[in-house]
């Protein structure tokens, strides 16, 4: 059976049938230009972005910096920097921690001071980053600081040597044995030594 033939056949319509007419391309296109595009068959119009800046991304290991750190060309001389918890779980801390800090000598770096430490569209008078604040404060009250600090830990240091010495118990003040251990005064009897020998160590 030929080529015309075999289209004959697709064409020629059956019994009870209305023969309908080949449709051709020029027929569909015709048809398609009266009919409006449903609303989902019509694409989001294209948005051009109003900014002018171009995005980047630095992966972590281009991320040279930490969040808390305060460029040298911020820091002046003489001056110490600290940041200070404001706020936990996004709940403000008992202000009288920041009152301590105050009376401490501590005062808040001004955003004026350090813009580029402020995250872009920021308008805070302060430098704030994960629930801290920077303060800043002359070094040589933090230098008095750590003298006191170091005061205190060695009037520690000898109110546990001399209550153990005087044979103090565990609990009482000024002493911390370890756990099970008895304190025993310490004596010493130095022979054929011309003058005295002092055992107290706190003495020497």
């Amino acid at each position: 059976m030929s080529d015309v033939q075999t289209d004959d056949i697709y064409r020629r319509p059956r019994a009870g049938q209305r023969a309908v007419p080949p449709r051709t391309a020029a027929d569909a296109a015709s048809a398609g230009a009266h009919q409006a595009p449903r609303d989902e068959d019509r694409a989001d119009p294209i948005r051009e972005d109003e900014s002018d800046e171009v995005v980047t991304r630095k992966s972590r290991g281009e991320r040279s910096v930490e969040w808390n750190h305060v460029p040298a060309s911020y820091r002046r001389k003489g001056m110490d920097y600290q940041w200070f918890v404001t706020s936990v779980m996004n709940e403000p801390i008992d202000g009288s921690v920041l009152a301590e800090a105050h009376e401490g000598g501590w005062r808040p770096v001004r955003s004026a001071d350090m813009p580029t430490m402020l995250a872009p569209g920021d308008k805070s008078d302060t430098i704030n980053r994960r629930g801290q604040r920077l303060y800043q404060r002359p070094m040589h009250l933090t230098t008095e600081a750590k003298d006191e600090d170091y005061q205190a830990a060695e009037q520690q240091r000898r109110d546990r040597i001399q209550g153990a010495l005087e044979g103090k118990p565990r609990d009482a003040e000024g002493v911390g044995n370890i756990r099970g251990v008895r304190a025993v005064p310490l004596q010493i009897d130095v022979q054929n030594e011309i003058g005295a020998y002092d055992t107290n160590p706190l003495r020497r």
